[in-house]
């Protein structure tokens, strides 16, 4: 007997042969960029393995985003790689979960220590296992999101309601068209986008000639997950930042996702 259509389990979605390489990046500091990557590189992490490599390399938060504690961390990583080209480098990440992390150097100090090329090197080797990567830029732009912007897959353009953000934001997507950066591939994520002030959706996605993957208001459960170090997508998935973050994972891993916009974002129906 054939199945009943109505009740029988859909199919599981194909993971993708190439697993994409996300680099979460913006213009402007405050605009919630760590936030995205974080509580992106969770949401993945709950559909397929991840890795999360901070490059901020000056002031990175993600390990505090996500209460890790690492033994190794970029700097580390960087220099037993020069020393050792075929050294497994998989074991020195910080494991939570199905995510794997990469942190920041611990010090300015630590992090004149290394250039942006071999930390690059590290980034490709990581890349190249087979999980998705997210990367967590410099704000600005510099050889590191540079770099990143290079061997993404997708980029991530974080930006707030207020006009100099936009306007930051507006700059940056310029410099990629004026590398040959394909902006094609870019998303738009939208903090502080229900605070009542700054720009509206509309005049945001005008502004920059791209649509919102996602808007994310200012939330309770936001503002407990950075707190606490458990990014919302990880502590409350049920809420709507939690599920609008998983949304933007699907998105990225190109599964299907039947959507419409909400008030504070995009929401499955």
């Amino acid at each position: 007997m054939a199945p009943d259509t109505a009740t029988a389990e859909a199919p599981a979605p194909r993971v993708p042969r190439r697993r994409p390489v996300v680099a979460v990046v913006s213009p402007k500091g405050g605009s919630g960029k760590t936030t995205c990557a974080t509580n992106l590189a969770v949401a993945i992490a709950r559909r397929i393995p991840a890795t999360l490599i901070d490059l901020n390399v000056y002031s990175g938060d993600v390990e505090w985003a996500l209460g890790a504690h690492p033994a190794h961390r970029l700097d580390h990583v960087v220099r037993r790689v020069l020393e050792d080209p075929t050294i497994e480098i998989e074991s020195m990440l910080t494991r939570r979960d199905d995510l794997a992390v990469l942190c920041a150097p611990e010090t300015p100090l630590a992090a004149d220590g290394i250039a942006p090329a071999d930390a690059m090197l590290v980034v490709t080797r990581l890349a190249a296992l087979h999980r998705a990567t997210v990367l967590d830029t410099p704000p600005g732009v510099n050889d590191y999101t540079l770099g990143a912007l290079d061997a993404a897959s997708h980029v991530v353009v974080t930006t707030g309601t207020d006009v100099p953000s936009v306007q930051a934001a507006r700059k940056l997507l310029q410099t990629m068209r004026a590398l040959q950066m394909d902006v094609s591939r870019a998303l738009l994520v939208v903090s502080r986008a229900a605070s009542g002030a700054g720009l509206s959706i509309a005049e945001i996605e005008q502004t920059l000639g791209l649509e919102t993957s996602l808007a994310v208001a200012d939330d309770r459960a936001v503002a407990a997950s950075i707190s606490t170090g458990i990014p919302v997508a990880e502590a409350r998935p049920e809420s709507r930042p939690g599920r609008g973050y998983l949304e933007l994972a699907d998105e990225v891993l190109g599964w299907p996702m039947p959507k419409r916009r909400g008030v504070l974002g995009w929401m499955r129906p």
